[in-house]
């Protein structure tokens, strides 16, 4: 509780209120909580309102490259992913590696027997729409040099035509400031395209030297659809 004082001065009679310090205290608290309620407040409106995002939508800030393959596989219709599964559909997977700065694709067990390696390149099978995914990914251990433009493209041959076709590319530019630090850079590429029988699909890697050689991050993958 408050306490008060009176006294006589100058014959006037002179009150004085004198705080307690719990009052203080709890008067501050109550101004802390309203506070944190406000702005917890404004918080939830800016979410509601998709004005900050929300981390169910990260997907909105992956990579360009990811969300496109994204979008063709959900075009897939669901009865040919199923006839995949059911090994109904051709499908192989065929991860990478690097080979005096060249890239080597291999064969695994995630493939059918009518899609093979011949020559470094997918040859494909029968007639048919296919469904190409790939990826390769580089990384350096500075940037001391000037920079890099690193291209990763995938080529297309057939019967009809004597040259090489590119059917996917993209290109990354790397070092634009020099750096002591590391840095990786991966390239996702994907797409849906009408194939012929012995059409031959094959890759070509420029700054093959920084091609990264951990599992999982250089593969190329081919779905009949």
């Amino acid at each position: 509780m408050n306490n008060v004082e009176s006294q006589m001065e100058n014959g006037l009679l002179i009150v004085r209120q004198q705080t307690n310090n719990k009052d203080s205290a709890w008067r501050c608290v109550s101004i802390c909580a309203f506070l944190l309620l406000v702005g917890a407040t404004i918080i939830f409106a800016l979410l509601h309102f998709q004005i900050i995002p929300r981390f169910e939508n990260k997907d909105e800030y992956q990579l360009p490259e990811i969300l496109a393959i994204k979008t063709y596989l959900e075009s897939v219709p669901p009865e040919a992913r199923a006839q995949v599964r059911h090994g109904q559909k051709l499908a192989a997977h065929f991860p990478g590696v690097q080979q005096r700065e060249t890239l080597i694709w291999q064969e695994t067990e995630i493939m059918d027997e009518p899609i093979i390696l011949k020559d470094n390149a997918i040859v494909i099978p029968k007639d048919g729409l296919y469904f190409v995914y790939t990826q390769v990914s580089f990384t350096g251990s500075s940037c001391q040099s000037d920079p890099l433009q690193l291209t990763y493209t995938v080529f297309l041959k057939t019967k009809s035509y004597d040259e090489q076709q590119i059917i996917l590319t993209s290109s990354k530019t790397v070092c634009e400031a020099h750096s002591s630090s590391s840095w990786f850079q991966p390239i996702y590429q994907g797409g849906i395209f009408q194939f012929e029988k012995n059409d031959v699909i094959s890759t070509e890697t420029k700054h093959g030297k920084f091609l990264d050689q951990r599992k999982g991050r250089i593969y190329l993958g081919i779905m009949e659809i």
